[in-house]
């Protein structure tokens, strides 16, 4: 009897032995699918933080030079209006003045790398403060810039370019444009209101977005790149 005990007290441990054996076969084996799935995520997070990084940074560079250009017309404008406040006498020079006011500059920002990540999952970032300001940037930011774009393009095509077919010769859209009778035109009250008009639409409209929109780059791109050295 003690002997038949012994034996079912071996079998007993060794199945308990085999046990063990699978549990610690399973649970390592979870272990190394976890370790690659997030190994895998991180990759994945890596790869599109890039693209991120490098679409922002044509943005940017987009962002700087439409804006570089809309304050360069804020300036003609600006002068121009003094201009005729003044009841200055006409100069060629006024033509680039003029062609200010009928400029329009758009930046067509790329948001394709932003469309990717959610369709994968704002998630895939595991870094929350990244994250966030990533959805700031192209939800708030960009949207702003383009609601702003959208609010110039009607007021250039449904008021200024009317006024100015009608009123002057040789136009040159962005650039320059001369007035058909210069004296009508600068005692115009209408085209006096409508300068001013352009010039409050511009500052609104373009320039307070488009400054907030380039910090906010400027930020993200920072943010992306402490992110991606992290995870490199």
């Amino acid at each position: 009897m003690p002997l038949l005990q012994s034996l079912r007290l071996v079998g007993w441990k060794h199945v308990l032995g085999e046990l063990l054996l699978i549990v610690t076969g399973v649970l390592l084996a979870l272990a190394v699918n976890n370790w690659n799935t997030d190994r895998q995520a991180r990759q994945e997070e890596l790869s599109l933080l890039r693209q991120l990084r490098a679409s922002l940074a044509v943005d940017l560079v987009n962002l700087r030079t439409t804006y570089e250009g809309i304050h360069t017309r804020e300036r003609r404008m600006e002068s121009l209006r003094v201009h005729l406040q003044g009841a200055r006498p006409y100069t060629d020079s006024l033509n680039t003045n003029f062609g200010a006011v009928l400029g329009l500059w758009i930046t067509h920002l790329n948001r394709s790398p932003y469309e990717v990540l959610k369709a994968k999952g704002l998630d895939l970032i595991s870094s929350d403060s990244l994250r966030l300001q990533i959805v700031d940037l192209y939800d708030q930011m960009y949207a702003e810039v383009e609601a702003g774009q959208d609010a110039e393009r009607n007021l250039m095509f449904e008021v200024v370019r009317p006024y100015y077919l009608h009123a002057f010769c040789n136009i040159r859209f962005r650039e320059s444009a001369v007035p058909l009778n210069y004296m009508q035109v600068s005692h115009d009250p209408y085209f006096r209101n409508l300068l001013d008009y352009r010039l409050a639409s511009l500052r609104a409209n373009a320039m307070s977005s488009g400054d907030e929109a380039i910090s906010a780059v400027v930020k993200t791109v920072t943010l992306l790149n402490g992110e991606i050295e992290r995870l490199e």
